[in-house]
């Protein structure tokens, strides 16, 4: 072996190991700190390119992520969707549920602030109104951040 086959060699493996650097910083910014799903664009166009639900009120949690960063209104508010959480499943889940479980994630905007735990009509532009038992669940960065579970 020549010496610079070896710098060949040691060139291949950082790139290597700076690629897999790449999909890991990749896979931890996917879900940023407050632990809410983001998506890529080419996944969000993906996933906006299958059979849409005809509403939100009874969707999975892939049909919520492709609507991600999009507005909605509650009251008269406007709420910007960040995203969902997964929710663990333990066990088989009866029928009638959705495959998954998942928290949707809302912040207010304007610097308004909505009452938790009240059912709200809410409105996106592409759906149905549905009614939604919004909870708050504020944070140090996301004071105005209110959830929603879906079963």
């Amino acid at each position: 072996m020549t010496a610079s086959s070896n710098v060949v060699s040691r060139r291949a493996m950082l790139a290597g190991a700076g690629a897999a650097g790449v999909v890991a910083v990749g896979a931890v910014a996917a879900t940023n700190h407050n632990g809410v799903d983001r998506i890529s664009r080419g996944l969000k166009a993906l996933l906006q390119t299958r059979q849409r639900p005809s509403s939100l009120a009874t969707a999975e949690i892939e049909d919520w992520m492709a609507v991600a960063g999009s507005i909605f209104t509650a009251a008269g508010y406007r709420l910007h969707f960040a995203g969902v959480r997964a929710l663990a499943e333990r066990g088989e889940r009866p029928e009638g549920l959705r495959h998954k479980p998942f928290i949707a994630v809302f912040d207010a905007l304007g610097g308004h602030r909505l009452p938790g735990g009240l059912i709200y009509t809410i409105s996106h532009p592409d759906y149905p109104s549905f009614d939604i038992f919004l909870d708050d669940a504020p944070t140090p960065r996301r004071p105005r951040r209110m959830t929603a579970l879906f079963n």
